[in-house]
């Protein structure tokens, strides 16, 4: 499923500081592959990123913004990390080990990405990209909306992944104090087959053993939320083999009769 491309995808933002070197990170899901991952593209911006959490300043000289044009909008930002989930919700990205978790925290504020090229998990592997929206050059933590692209190449030229896409934060606010741009390299942190686990729960819930020959009854993704392809909502648990009526209904191939 890694390689497996997918036109249409889920994307919520995850969290980013930017100070030097950006790094802003996504959560990306594809509706046609059944794989979700965590996605961050990294640039040459004004300073380094930082994750949320690193905000929480010291006080005395420790705590202070080299930048004085700076301060304010780090400390409203801090503001509103100090008085929102935002934190929690990072934390628990970043400590979720399965692709389950990963959509629970997703679908608090999921935007809908189609893309002009299909691409896979791999192919974000060697893309490049751009995002821009209030503050990011400074911190998106706090911000609701931004808009990302992404393409093959480090110039992007006519082909395209997808380009001036709006995402929207896991938490809503709004902090900013302009906006910005940045370039930069996409990559892959990690990332989850979601018809494995969901294979392995049902698996499990049902307590059966391994049977090719009898595939049983059940439609493991048939419970996500998120509108994936109707081929991989009615496929069985992983293992067991494809109805031939499934194949007919999606693909056109004829059913054979013994």
């Amino acid at each position: 499923m890694y390689d497996t491309k997918s036109r249409t995808w889920d994307v919520a933002y995850s969290s980013g500081l930017s100070l030097v070197i950006g790094k802003h990170t996504f959560l990306f899901l594809g509706l046609e592959n059944l794989r979700i991952g965590v996605v961050s593209i990294t640039g040459a911006g004004l300073t380094a990123s930082l994750r949320t959490k690193a905000l929480m300043r010291g006080s005395g000289a420790a705590g202070k913004i080299p930048r004085q044009e700076l301060q304010k909008p780090v400390d409203l930002t801090e503001t509103y990390i100090n008085h929102t989930d935002y934190i929690k919700d990072t934390m628990d990205v970043d400590s979720a080990r399965t692709g389950l978790e990963l959509l629970k925290h997703l679908n608090k504020n999921v935007s809908r990405i189609v893309a002009e090229v299909p691409f896979s998990f791999h192919d974000i592997e060697a893309a490049w990209g751009s995002i821009y929206g209030f503050n990011v050059d400074i911190m998106l933590a706090g911000v609701q909306k931004y808009w990302i692209d992404m393409s093959p190449d480090v110039i992007a030229d006519d082909v395209m992944y997808f380009r001036d896409q709006s995402v929207y934060n896991l938490d809503d606010g709004q902090v900013g104090a302009g906006l910005g741009t940045m370039h930069g390299k996409w990559t892959v942190e990690r990332s989850y087959d979601l018809w494995a686990e969901t294979s392995a729960l049902a698996q499990a819930k049902l307590g059966l053993e391994y049977q090719a020959f009898k595939t049983p009854d059940i439609r493991p993704n048939s419970a996500l939320p998120n509108a994936i392809h109707p081929f991989l909502r009615d496929l069985p648990i992983l293992g067991y083999p494809v109805s031939p009526h499934i194949l007919s209904r999606y693909f056109g191939v004829k059913e054979t009769t013994p």
